[in-house]
Formats: C-alpha cells, sequence, structure tokens
C-alpha cells in the first residue's frame, strides 16, 4: 500500500486541496495502522493483528483542560508572567516557544488552581478548531479549547501526536454554537490504537517521511502556480498595453490559440476578465469614435444618488422586500441577485422613495473587503417584484440618452475607475468606506452610444468565454477528485 501511495503521490497531488487530502490520508492510515509492514494490517475480519491495545484517551493519558482569566481585569495578565496557550499561538506538530499574552504569577494560582503544565505536554485544540497539536516548549498554561496531556507508560508522545489529529477529527459531535467539535464527555470517549512500542516508532518514521514527501510536493505546486501567476502576467500585459483595438486584436488572436493552455486556473481566469474590463474601459476593444468624452459619473446622472433605507430588515417573510448588502457584490457579471433579500415593515412613502427601477445602478458603500467597496452593480427587475435597497447601497440613475447602465455597470469596475474609488476609501471601526459625493467624482470614457453598445457585446461575449474557461476548469477537477479517489481507496484497501 505504501509503495503504491507513494508512486501516486504526482496523481493524487493535481486535485484540488490535494496536499491537505494527503495529510489527512496519511494520519487516518497510521491510526489504522497500515502504513508499515504486514504485520501491522488489519486481518481479514477487518481487526488489527496481536499486539494492539485500544484505550480510551484516559487511560492512554493524563490530560486537563485549560482556563481563561478573566480577559477585561489587568491584574490577572502580565507581559513578564507566565505564558498562556491559545489556539492561535499553535502551529501544527511544532513546540510553542512564546504566546501573545501571559498570566500573572501572582494570581496565577486564584485563577487555575494548579501549577503551571509541564514543559514537553501535548497540547491539542479540541473547539473551533479541532486536532491542532504541538508541542509545549516552556511551563504554562492554555485556555479552555486546549487539553494538555503527558501519555501513560507504553505510549510515545511522537506516537500519540502523530495519530491524535485523525482521531479528534473522527469522534468530533455537532455544536449548535460550535458546528463539529468536541467536548468534555466526547474528549473521554475518544479511542487510541496502541502498538508496541517498536511499532509506534516505526509508524512516526513513516508519517514524518511521508509527511516530508508532502512538504516537497507543497514546495514544488507553490513554485509552479508562482511561475504561472507571472506567464499569465507578462501575457495580459500585451493586451492591456496594446495602442488600439487592431493591435489588441493582434495580441488575442495569438493569446486565444493558447488559452487553454495558459488559463488554467480561477486566478487567470479572473485577472482575464479584469484585463478585458480594463480594455474596455480605455477604448481599445472595439474601434474607437473621434468624439469621446472623459466625465466624472455624477454628470450622466437622473436626478441625484441615493442611500437606502436605513430601516432594519427581517428574515420573517411579509412586508417589502429589501436587497441584502451581499445581492450587490457577490456577482463576477456585476449584476444584483433579486433573489437575496429580506423583508422589511416599509411605508409606502419609504417604497416610494427606496424602489428600484430596471437599470439602476447599486453601489456599496461600506464593507470589510475593499474590492466590494464602491463596486457598481445593475438591478434588471427580473423578479418581478417590488424591491427597496438598504442603506450600505448606493442608487444611481444615469440618463439613458448619455450613457448605458450596462456600459457603466462594467467601467465602473474596471482598473482605471477602481484605482480613482479605492484613493476615497477610507476605514471605519473595521470597516472601509466611501461617500456617494466620492464617487460620484469618479471619471469614466464616454463615448458615443453606438460605441457604448459595442463595447458592452464585446464585453459580453469575453465574459461568456471566460465563464467556458471556469466550467471547463470546474469539470477538470471533478476528475482530478474522482481520480484521487480512487487513487485513495485503493491506497487504503
Amino acid at each position: 500500500m505504501t509503495a503504491l501511495l507513494t508512486k501516486k503521490f504526482g496523481h493524487i497531488a493535481a486535485a484540488p486541496n490535494e496536499i491537505s487530502m494527503l495529510r489527512e490520508l496519511i494520519l487516518k492510515l497510521a491510526v489504522q495502522g497500515r502504513l508499515t509492514g504486514p504485520e501491522s494490517r488489519a486481518n481479514s475480519a477487518g481487526h488489527l493483528q496481536s499486539g494492539w491495545r485500544f484505550l480510551k484517551l484516559p487511560d492512554a493519558a493524563t490530560y486537563r483542560i485549560g482556563k481563561t482569566p478573566p480577559s477585561k481585569e489587568a491584574r490577572h495578565w502580565d507581559a513578564a508572567g507566565i505564558p498562556w496557550v491559545s489556539i492561535s499561538d499553535m502551529t501544527h506538530f511544532e513546540t510553542v516557544t512564546d504566546t501573545a499574552r501571559k498570566v500573572s504569577k501572582d494570581f496565577a494560582g486564584e485563577t487555575f488552581k494548579y501549577e503551571p503544565v509541564p514543559a514537553g505536554s501535548l497540547l491539542m485544540s479540541f473547539k473551533l478548531t479541532v486536532g491542532k497539536v504541538a508541542i509545549l516548549g516552556v511551563a504554562g498554561y492554555h485556555n479552555e479549547a486546549i487539553i494538555s496531556m503527558q501519555p501513560k507508560d507504553g505510549l510515545s508522545r511522537d506516537y500519540l501526536m502523530r495519530v491524535l489529529p485523525a482521531i479528534a477529527q473522527a469522534g468530533r459531535t455537532k455544536d449548535a454554537l460550535m458546528g463539529a467539535t468536541l467536548n468534555s464527555s466526547s474528549l473521554a470517549e475518544l479511542v487510541v490504537p496502541v502498538p508496541s512500542l517498536e511499532e509506534q516508532h516505526r509508524i512516526v518514521a513513516k508519517v514524518d517521511e511521508l509527511m516530508a514527501l508532502c512538504d516537497r510536493l507543497e514546495a514544488e505546486q507553490a513554485d509552479a502556480e508562482a511561475a504561472h501567476a507571472k506567464l499569465v502576467e507578462a501575457l495580459l500585459a500585451s493586451l492591456t498595453q496594446a495602442r488600439d483595438a487592431a493591435e489588441f486584436r493582434a495580441s488575442w488572436q495569438q493569446l486565444a490559440e493558447h488559452f487553454h493552455t495558459v488559463f488554467t486556473t480561477e486566478a487567470s481566469v479572473d485577472a482575464l476578465r479584469a484585463a478585458i474590463l480594463c480594455l474596455a474601459a480605455e477604448g481599445k476593444l472595439v474601434r474607437e469614435d473621434v468624439n469621446v468624452q472623459q466625465l466624472p459619473i455624477g454628470q450622466l446622472l437622473l436626478g441625484d444618488s441615493l442611500n437606502g433605507c436605513s430601516r432594519k430588515p427581517s428574515d420573517d417573510p411579509g412586508g417589502t422586500p429589501i436587497l441584502r448588502i451581499s445581492a450587490g457584490t457577490g456577482s463576477d457579471d456585476f449584476y444584483v441577485d433579486e433573489a437575496d433579500h429580506k423583508w422589511v415593515d416599509a411605508s409606502s412613502v419609504e417604497r416610494d422613495k427606496f424602489r428600484l427601477l430596471p437599470n439602476d445602478l447599486l453601489a456599496c458603500r461600506f464593507n470589510g473587503n475593499l474590492k466590494y467597496v464602491g463596486s457598481f452593480s445593475l438591478y434588471r427587475g427580473t423578479s418581478g417584484a417590488e424591491q427597496i435597497f438598504p442603506d450600505k447601497l448606493i442608487r444611481f440613475r444615469v440618463d439613458p440618452s448619455r450613457v448605458l447602465a450596462d456600459y457603466v455597470r462594467f467601467v465602473m469596475n474596471a482598473a482605471p475607475a477602481r484605482k480613482q474609488i479605492e484613493a476615497f476609501c477610507a476605514t471605519t471601526v473595521g470597516n472601509i468606506g466611501i461617500s456617494a459625493t466620492n464617487l460620484k467624482t469618479v471619471e469614466l470614457r464616454v463615448p458615443s452610444l453606438n460605441e457604448q453598445h459595442r463595447i458592452v457585446a464585446r464585453v459580453t461575449q469575453l465574459f461568456s468565454l471566460c465563464d467556458q474557461l471556469k466550467a471547463s476548469l470546474v469539470q477538470a477537477c471533478t476528475h482530478h477528485e474522482q481520480l484521487a479517489s480512487v487513487l485513495v481507496d485503493r491506497a487504503v484497501a
């Protein structure tokens, strides 16, 4: 089995999340005693050969669940005190030598009522992040999401460290607040398979050997991804640096012949989309008209912009549908997702004021992700329902005699506009924001309506190609996942 697994590593590693999948498989096989020689394999009845014991965790190791001193009481904390470990201080399979916070020596006894956990103890997280393990490098304490352990006689700490993550993952139970997790009861029910010490040492050596192979695969994969990203960047530069539509067409034709060998990742297809938008905004996608203006979007509106309704929405159906903020930010094609809404008890005055009409544009004015702040999306009104919009979205209603809403949808999300938008963005209480006043000063290239129609048609055509590329990637990913699953099943069998 191990020979098959090693031989097929490169094939399994072609699947999405391949390295993490391999690591999980290695630990699963270690728990089952299938990583080393024939004497460790399961017999025909599915039971491990003689010499193995099955111990519940309390019989395999002594362990303690940690505590957290009162966070708001400064007297319990001291930068020169005793190390106190949280999950964020732990790196999987490594040693904790320092911690972000330390507890006061004077109040440690009052808080914990036991001596510091000795250096060399095994730590494992069992809430939120289940199965992260590390070695405590210095005597200290830890929080209540971590247990510290000392293996009992006949059990190697290194072996327990290797097999415990897989055991913990398999023993998780569903918690309404924290999802799949462990608690004091389920911890006590975890079963540790314990072979002889000699076999434990062999298993540790084999796990480390295969994990090192995973590390090499990760490094090779990272190098390949970096090289591919540079290639895509260089090839797209030949498009974005085109001086006019004729030069763009020539560069596009050369690139088109190699689409399925160049755009092989979602990131590369997204980069292609961004390049297409940039070319559209700069007038390089179609033959350029002579009469072109550079105008702020504020001069292209019917009336003024408008921030949305500030009433608190409800998940319970009833009242007026009000879009969620995500309805205006989550789509690659920059359309509003009209199904993404809640309900609000709005007055007739509010419904009239905030009602959305087809070809309205919505811009996000607050978000934790800069990418979405000031991003524009087009409301089509395909749902047929009367809908209003929330106060974190801004409505822009453009003058159709001067500019197409579809054209604005594309160019306001292109790099030239985004550069202007992001220069105005400011962070307030963890959220990044922009005002309608600033958004209205963002300038865009405004050609004739005929050229706008041609640009919209061209971008739509090229975005359709991007969708096809992504669909082929999904199909390829599915194939890789199926291949990896088959190889994994053969390795475990």
